[in-house]
This record gives structure tokens, C-alpha cells and sequence, in this order.
């Protein structure tokens, strides 16, 4: 009951919200004024750069975050969609992707790629947030994160340093070399050990797995850099160990 003469009574919560709570978003108002309201079922953004959703019904949106505001807001959003976008929504962190923000908010991936930052030189593609078992798939760890519709466009976006070939590679694998891999079929010098070698991956003992019209020659490891020069053929890459003969520079093969 009311003990004080000086408080305004107001007719129904509707009318008591407008008039002494203007601050805050209407719904928000009259769900707390509802001792069994559940929440607006609006959505808000928070500070790790995705949207929830007001509510504390059960079950939540498969995917999506409830959680019931803590102090008050002045404004909520129908849409994650809406929620997410930067440009209309002030509330949310500045450095915040919006693609990021609706992948994470709606349990979604945008299955588009981006930069690993563990150092793998690989990307990594946005599949939904849940455990999967493509090994391509990863959560990226920066909520400004760039996407890039493939993992070609990634790596050579991201990692121009690289082989591109090399880097999508080890993306589509998840940084590994599947079991037979063509490489380039090409061939580059190995400066250090003073022969040319192919540009496909070791097996264990250091030869290589690939049975082809080259398969005594060593391969030397993938390619690691757009720096190095690949050749079409042993003969164009022994030119550059012109002081050798052609035993010597395929390594005594």
C-alpha cells in the first residue's frame, strides 16, 4: 500500500510507465511491473558483441543466447538482424562485425573464411557453433573479424606471403596434408641442400608418396612461399644449378 501522499497513482501500468519511467523502453517497464512476466522477449546487445534475447522462458531458441536484462534499457530490437547492425544500434561495441555478431547470435555460421590466429598460415571457415565435424570449421576468436567468401580469397587475402595453393591446403584440411596430395606438380630449388627437389609433401621417410612419370625424384616439402619459384619440369629447375650436372642436382638420383 501506498504510505506516502506524495505519490502519484496512475491508473494502469501503461500509464505509470509512460509517465514516471520515460527512460526506459516501454516493454521493459511493464514486463517488471508483471511480477510473472517472463521478460520482453526483445533482443539487446551485450558486451561480447552478440545479441540475447530477453527472456528467461524455457527453451531457448535453439542457437540463440536468453538472458533477462540486468538494470534498464531505453531500447530493444525485434530481429537479431536488427540488433546486429552497427550503423542503427549504438550499443554495440564499435569493432564488432555485423556478420560475426548474427553468426554468434544465432548459433549460424556465415560458412564464409577467415584468418586462423593460432599461427597455422591457414583459414579457417565460420560453420555453426556447435561442435562439427568438418575439420575445416572454427569459431574465430575476434569479434572484428574479416570474412572472405573462400578459402582461396582468404589465403590470398590473409597470407600473401604464402603459397596460396599450400595455404588452402592446409585450410580445407585443417591443417593437415590429406593422404595423397598433387601438390603443383612442379618442381623448385633447395638452395641450402644445393638441389631441386618436387613440390609435394614428405612421407615419413622423407620420399615422396606421389606415383608418378617423376616419382625418383625427392620431394622437397611443399612449397612454404609465393617467393619461391616453381618450375614446370626438372630440366627448367636444374638451369638455375647450371654448375652441376643433372645427377647432382636432382640430389644423386
Amino acid at each position: 500500500l501506498v504510505v506516502d501522499s506524495s505519490t502519484v497513482l496512475h491508473e494502469d501500468a501503461v500509464s505509470c510507465c509512460a509517465a514516471s519511467l520515460g527512460y526506459m523502453h516501454s516493454e521493459l517497464c511493464l514486463d517488471r511491473s508483471n511480477g510473472t512476466a517472463t521478460g520482453t522477449g526483445l533482443y539487446y546487445p551485450i558486451e561480447d558483441g552478440i545479441c540475447v534475447k530477453d527472456t528467461s522462458a524455457t527453451p531457448c531458441p535453439s542457437g540463440e543466447t536468453c538472458q533477462r536484462v540486468d538494470g534498464w534499457l531505453s531500447t530493444f530490437y525485434t530481429t537479431i538482424p536488427e540488433c546486429c547492425n552497427s550503423d542503427s544500434n549504438p550499443a554495440l561495441p564499435s569493432d564488432v562485425n555485423p556478420a560475426y555478431c548474427q553468426a554468434l547470435s544465432t548459433g549460424i555460421g556465415t560458412n564464409e573464411w577467415f584468418q586462423l590466429s593460432d599461427g597455422d598460415n591457414r583459414c579457417a571457415k565460420h560453420c555453426t557453433n556447435a561442435s562439427s565435424i568438418s575439420v575445416e570449421c572454427a569459431i574465430p576468436a575476434s569479434r572484428s573479424v574479416v570474412y572472405h567468401p573462400s578459402a582461396g580469397e582468404c589465403c590470398a587475402s590473409e597470407f600473401a606471403h604464402l603459397n596460396v595453393d599450400m595455404c588452402v591446403e592446409l585450410s580445407i584440411t585443417g591443417g593437415v596434408f590429406r593422404d595423397v596430395v598433387v601438390g603443383t606438380e612442379e618442381y623448385y630449388v633447395d638452395w641450402v641442400r644445393q638441389m631441386c627437389v618436387k613440390n609435394c609433401p614428405k612421407d615419413s621417410s622423407g620420399r615422396g608418396s606421389l606415383n608418378d612419370d617423376n616419382d625418383d625424384v625427392e620431394c622437397g616439402g611443399m612449397a612454404a612461399g609465393s617467393w619461391v619459384t616453381l618450375f614446370p619440369n626438372t630440366t627448367s629447375c636444374c638451369d638455375n644449378l647450371h654448375y652441376l650436372d643433372d645427377e647432382d642436382c636432382l640430389g644423386g638420383q
